[in-house]
């Protein structure tokens, strides 16, 4: 029904409607729905410019840079971060400019402003054609508060990268990337999964010694499950029996997910 109130406005030329009529075809119908882009976009509405940046992001680089550039005008972050990241190699310094106008504008934390949070502490923690700074680096890094990030940030303090080495604070950042997890309704990528399964593993790790073993094992328990065979031996190592051991791989092989 809302399809058809939706063509009925675009075929009127409501730039609006063709828009998200475009988004109603384009699960199934995406040559339909990239027509209805390009008639939004020719009227104005500047949100079917980034669906058609997306439509071109790999078939036609300078065409979806194009669209995503008129996109960036909408102050939202997902125009800003995806005109980024296609400037990423081919111009880095206003890749960065952009990187740090959708991380400033999602004050409300959305998944583009953190990634381009993340990015930016990539960026400056790597030297990526910028001069290295991992004060810069740690500052985005906080404000993206994403798995990747707070992983990052674990890593800095466990290794004194940047700041005083600290194992208390590279632990409560490792907790923080678990916690990223668990209270995600987001599916997790396969990057972030291995980072979960690292994470756990590290959480355990750097527990001090009045940690029971029965809390650290639960985490080494939770890497095996994401798929840390690392964590197999830290488990013997505390008196976890073999068939408990076995149990867990054989959990792990028949379920797609921990």
């Amino acid at each position: 029904k809302a399809r058809e109130w939706y063509e009925k406005a675009a075929e009127a030329g409501n730039a609006r409607a063709a828009w998200k009529l475009g988004d109603l075809l384009q699960p199934y119908a995406s040559e339909q729905a990239h027509d209805w882009y390009q008639k939004a976009a020719a009227g104005g509405e500047l949100h079917a410019a980034l669906r058609l940046g997306d439509y071109y992001r790999d078939s036609d680089p300078d065409k979806a840079r194009t669209y995503y550039q008129a996109a960036a005008s909408l102050r939202e972050p997902e125009a800003r971060y995806k005109l980024a990241e296609i400037l990423r190699t081919s111009d880095p310094a206003a890749a960065r400019s952009w990187y740090r106008k959708a991380a400033l504008e999602g004050y409300d934390q959305t998944d583009s402003a953190a990634k381009a949070a993340e990015t930016l502490g990539n960026i400056y923690r790597h030297g990526e054609n910028v001069a290295k700074n991992l004060t810069e680096a740690y500052s985005w890094y906080s404000r993206a508060a994403t798995i990747p990030a707070e992983m990052a940030l674990a890593t800095m303090y466990e290794n004194g990268e940047g700041v005083e080495a600290d194992p208390v604070r590279a632990r409560q950042h490792y907790r923080r990337a678990i916690e990223n997890y668990e209270y995600s309704s987001a599916e997790l990528t396969a990057s972030d999964k291995i980072a979960v399964a690292l994470a756990y593993q590290k959480h355990a790790d750097l527990a001090d010694a009045d940690t029971p073993a029965e809390e650290r094992k639960a985490d080494y328990r939770q890497s095996l499950r994401f798929g840390n065979d690392a964590a197999i031996d830290k488990l013997r190592a505390l008196g976890e029996p073999a068939d408990d051991i076995n149990r867990l791989l054989d959990e792990r092989k028949n379920t797609t997910t921990p």
